[in-house]
């Protein structure tokens, strides 16, 4: 990682870590306040049980520095997964927007006319999961293709470890790390989170097959219950960069089953996806991840609709399974595109305000998985190595970063 380490001075280090800071302040109003932000707190500031918050305690903010000048791009948002209903509407996915997106290309651009090196920071203040931090990692990519940022001009922050959201907030996202750890190792393991398999056309339900053989271009069908639930199209363009088919559709039942079936846990969502693409990419398994829908049909187009094989990559250069394996081999991977560091100074005020929403609303569920106990055996092993980050106070890295906590440790009993 360190050929990737920006050039961070004193100056620039206190306004990521300010920063960083306001980054909670989002998360703790996204925790006290509900979707129309209103206040969910009684008069003693006390939680009011089945006032339920627009999201969990993560704020991001997606910013520029460059000389010793940071600058923020866009909004800085946070979690919005209650709001929504979409189950990886997380802080960086809501700062990372095609809004934001699109303010951040035009600043790059001036930028790049005018010779200046940049780095491009996301501060989230929580440690991002797997879904996040694969977003990250596709629109650096995208960057870099355009030839708005060089290599190493890309770079994330975080305030609370995968540690501490568990301990604090209940939330277990290192689940995801080890998760997508055992599938690249080992993709055929029945005990993997998101199971996937080569499915004949003949094989696929009619309902489903009628869809794939009128696409014009990539799509992907839900089946819930023994019919399409939910269909997704390919919406990516040059400022969204994250709406493949498959995520697209995975979204949409998560809507489908908020509104149509008025059930808050939009997340829970079950069901089977059905692609044309032939790999599952570290994006789409992660997305699943945080739903019930855990089986991928990768189907095999008949002859005659051969020109309906639709193979989208999640990112232009690398095949999905290239790409998941790098996402998978953690921050310091080779093949990454982004430096990752964390800010051992956090103070971390939203966390603790959620854990006590989550137990006045009875310790109501909030958008986890359950994985076997062949996923959570990679945390030991490689986890809590592969996923833990450099200070960003050590700009020499003359220290190893301090790993995760061993499982025994992180759960006890």
């Amino acid at each position: 990682m360190s050929r990737f380490l920006p050039r961070i001075s004193s100056r620039l280090r206190e306004q990521l870590q300010e920063t960083l800071q306001f980054t909670d302040e989002i998360a703790f109003f996204n925790v006290t306040h509900d979707d129309e932000s209103r206040s969910i707190l009684n008069a003693q500031g006390e939680p009011i049980p089945k006032r339920f918050p627009r999201g969990g305690p993560f704020g991001a903010a997606l910013a520029v520095s460059y000389g010793d000048r940071l600058e923020i791009i866009g909004d800085a948002r946070g979690n919005n997964v209650i709001g929504s209903g979409i189950a990886s509407a997380h802080a960086e996915d809501q700062a990372l927007q095609p809004d934001n997106y699109q303010v951040l290309v035009e600043k790059l651009t001036a930028f790049q006319k005018a010779s200046q090196e940049v780095t491009v920071w996301m501060l989230s203040s929580g440690q991002s999961c797997t879904t996040c931090h694969t977003k990250q990692e596709i629109m650096a990519r995208d960057l870099l293709a355009r030839g708005l940022i060089q290599q190493g001009g890309f770079a994330a922050l975080y305030g609370a470890t995968y540690d501490d959201t568990f301990r604090i907030a209940h939330f277990y996202d290192a689940q995801y790390a080890d998760a997508m750890i055992l599938f690249a190792r080992d993709p055929g393991n029945k005990e993997n989170l998101i199971r996937a398999s080569k499915t004949d056309f003949n094989q696929v339900p009619q309902d489903v097959r009628d869809v794939l053989a009128s696409a014009r271009a990539a799509t992907a069908v839900i089946v819930r219950e023994g019919s399409v639930y939910a269909i997704g199209d390919d919406a990516r363009s040059e400022i969204n960069l994250n709406a493949t088919a498959e995520v697209s559709a995975v979204r949409k039942a998560c809507k489908k089953y908020r509104d149509e079936e008025n059930i808050l846990e939009s997340w829970g969502v079950d069901g089977e996806l059905y692609t044309t693409s032939s790999e599952i990419g570290p994006l789409l398994f992660a997305e699943m991840g945080w739903t019930g829908i855990n089986k991928v049909h990768h189907v095999a187009m008949p002859q005659g609709l051969q020109h309906l094989q639709f193979d989208a990559r999640e990112t232009p250069a690398l095949g999905n399974a290239d790409f998941l394996r790098i996402i998978a081999g953690g921050y310091h991977d080779a093949g990454a595109a982004i430096t990752v560091l964390r800010d051992e100074s956090f103070v971390n005020n939203s966390q603790p305000m959620w854990a006590r929403v989550w137990k006045a609303n009875d310790n109501f569920a909030y958008n986890g998985s359950s994985v076997s106990d062949a996923v959570l055996a990679e945390r030991d092993v490689r986890t809590r190595f592969l996923f833990a980050a450099h200070d960003v106070t050590d700009t020499a890295l003359s220290r190893p970063p301090v790993p995760l906590a061993s499982l025994a440790d992180f759960m006890p009993g």
